[in-house]
């Protein structure tokens, strides 16, 4: 196969890759090392040759490793004839620091300056090259945390059929790109070294025909680099970290989707499966070559949800470092940022977070859930609020940063990301959506003009008459005459009606707590233990004042709804409301409810029959002024305007008049 590939720019990959077996063979089959030496300088032109500095410098350490620091024995290296071995590694370093400055490899280069540091402070004594060195040492730092390099991508390839060498036959290799390589440029690289293979389209496992056929067949795809496990000590820079997400590595995953049913045309997130192959390398990448033998394989199914898991992780992890780049250093191009951070946003091709509220968030899918989908659905639910909190952050440092030509995208983004936050359903944003737009914390509706309230309610109950008290307002004598009426009816030594009083008043519940519509006439609840002491002489007297205050023309209140349900047992009959003069009450069966009921009458009430003939007053509508009492401060009501209606009936609890009796005359119990 070597002597095949000898001549051709095309087989130059070939030849490495045969020079390495070669180097092997040397090494440890015969232990003939003049000939390994000479094949490792072959390999090295080879890699110069390629532009390939870091596999260059490498093939070199290959030679260095078999030389001492302790030893000065003259060897028989051509390139170095008449040195002592130590002298031969320490140039061999040099020049290796070299390929891997060039390569922006810094990080390779670091423990081999640790050592010639060594060999000039301890062996030599020798400060000014110790000097040298340590600049070169300090100069590789600088360049880790500020020289920007692109991350290499890595190809899967399999040689199939019986046409390819017998190298790769049948086998499969992770390749590590060039800089800037993507897959279609180095299928065409590949292509043109192996001119007669077929190029497979589909990552599925070839079959048998195509492996005992003649031919050449090639397939390529992707794979994702797998960091080796390491303790990283807080503070560690992201630049340390990424180099080494994708280099020094020898474990790969290979990932294909698989569609199982029940499949959702709407959001295919639900149904894809990943079938995961995760390959190991013979050898670490980068290495001598720029690919390595696959060695061992293995292949599992991934849920739905855990790959949902993974993508989320990986885009959280993109954006903490930007954040941190950008961070650090404000002058850095925006685009790469704004492009990051309108990808998570405003994801219009899969639909992105949204997408995955919808598949693994619902009730539905916890019912259906295995425990293993169930643990990464809680997970997924933390990595949204994470992401969330993220792309926060993210906006608000790229405000900052975004030059005015990128502000209305910007503007944009954070549109979109207000958008999202909402959109959200179970357990992140919908249960915040929820508590604020309750009616406990949403102000109340404006008061409607009077003449369509009225239309309204008169057409759905009926149950307003042509000379009802409250379809006009109260003439002055009216209500003068009501307020004198009702307030010197009021029971003020009767401890057996402070008794009643006081258990009506436990059984109601307390009020919900809501804040203040800005309306006058609408009223608030005083403390509950001044409500309790209302009949003591003082209060009464200060709610006489406060219902004095009412007596001016046209500033008549409504009065309270009627109370039905469960109390109606201790009400023996509807009480009669006052009526005006003109319009007098010809039979019983036209008397009105006044809209409260109690369980006890007064027995002054017949006292102040006299004081007007026109007026068919019981004792029980007298309550009404007990329940003025609950309000801490009089309604207002402008001249000009007529007061609201009496509310519906239907009210079926006793608390109806203090939770559900709303500003706009309307009930919602």
């Amino acid at each position: 196969d070597y002597r095949a590939v000898m001549q051709g720019a095309e087989h130059r990959d070939k030849r490495m890759a045969a020079t390495v077996n070669l180097l092997n063979f040397y090494k440890n089959e015969i232990d003939r090392k003049e000939m390994y030496l000479r094949y490792v300088y072959k390999l090295h032109d080879l890699h110069i040759a390629s532009d390939n500095f870091v596999e260059a410098g490498c093939t070199l350490l290959l030679y260095a490793e078999t030389l001492s620091w302790e030893s000065d024995q003259i060897g028989v290296d051509p390139e170095y004839p008449e040195m002592p071995e130590w002298k031969r590694k320490e140039a061999i370093y040099n020049q290796v620091l070299q390929y891997f400055d060039r390569g922006k490899c810094w990080e390779k280069g670091l423990p081999l300056l640790r050592e010639l540091a060594t060999l000039y402070e301890v062996k030599l004594c020798d400060y000014p090259r110790l000097s040298h060195c340590l600049r070169t040492h300090a100069t590789f730092l600088d360049s880790v945390m500020e020289q920007l390099r692109p991350e290499p991508e890595y190809f899967r390839v399999g040689f199939y059929g019986k046409g390819c060498p017998l190298f790769v036959r049948n086998k499969q290799f992770v390749y590590r790109g060039h800089d800037y390589e993507r897959i279609g440029a180095f299928t065409q690289r590949l292509q043109a070294e192996y001119v007669a293979a077929h190029i497979l389209m589909r990552n599925t496992p070839p079959d048998d025909s195509v492996i005992a056929n003649d031919g050449q067949y090639i397939q390529i795809c992707n794979v994702k680099p797998v960091a080796s496990r390491r303790q990283w000590p807080s503070g560690t820079p992201e630049q340390v970290k990424r180099f080494y997400a994708c280099n020094d590595v020898d474990t790969f995953l290979c990932d294909r989707p698989l569609q199982k049913p029940p499949i959702d045309k709407d959001n295919e997130f639900k149904s894809l499966w990943i079938e995961r192959t995760t390959l190991v390398t013979e050898n670490t990448l980068p290495g001598i070559l720029r690919w390595s033998e696959v060695i061992s394989r293995s292949v599992e199914e991934i849920p739905p949800v855990e790959y949902a898991c993974e993508t989320m992780e990986a885009t959280e992890r993109e954006l903490r470092s930007l954040i941190s780049q950008y961070t650090a250093d404000p002058t850095l191009n925006i685009n790469p940022f704004s492009m990051r951070l309108q990808g998570t946003i405003d994801a219009n091709v899969q639909g992105g977070i949204t997408k995955y509220e919808q598949a693994f968030m619902t009730a539905e899918f916890a019912r259906n859930a295995s425990p293993r989908e169930a643990a990464a659905a809680a997970k997924l639910r933390r990595l949204v609020s994470s992401q969330l909190a993220v792309v926060d952050a993210g906006l608000s440092l790229h405000g900052r940063l975004a030059p005015e030509d990128v502000k209305p995208l910007h503007r944009r983004l954070v549109e979109r990301f207000n958008q999202l936050r909402q959109n959200l359903g179970p357990g992140l944003a919908r249960a915040r959506r929820q508590l604020s737009e309750s009616i406990v914390n949403t102000p109340l509706p404006p008061v409607p003009a009077l003449d369509k309230r009225s239309q309204s309610i008169q057409q759905s109950d009926n149950y307003y008459d042509d000379g009802h008290l409250y379809d006009k307002p109260l003439s002055m004598e009216d209500a003068m005459e009501q307020q004198s009426i009702m307030s010197s009816s009021l029971p003020i030594s009767d401890n057996r009606d402070c008794v009643e009083d006081n258990s009506m008043i436990k059984s109601a519940p307390p009020l919900p707590i809501r804040p203040k519509s800005g309306d006058p006439r609408s009223p608030t609840r005083p403390p509950l233990e001044k409500y309790r002491d209302s009949i003591d002489g003082d209060l009464v007297d200060q709610c006489r004042h406060s219902r004095a205050s009412w007596s001016e023309p046209g500033d008549a209140p409504p009065l309270p709804p009627r109370v039905s349900g469960d109390k109606r047992s201790w009400i023996e009959a509807p009480p009669a409301i006052p009526r005006r003069g003109p319009r007098c009450m010809d039979t019983p069966d036209d008397a009105r409810d006044s809209g409260v009921s109690v369980d006890h009458a007064y027995g002054n009430a017949d006292e102040h029959g006299h004081l007007h003939k026109d007026l068919d007053l019981t004792v029980d509508s007298l309550r009404y002024e007990e329940i003025i009492s609950m309000m801490s401060e009089p309604l207002r009501v402008d001249e000009g305007e007529k007061p609201p209606p009496i509310p519906p009936k239907g009210l079926g609890h006793l608390s109806s008049f203090d939770s559900g009796h709303h500003e706009n005359g309307e009930s919602h119990c």
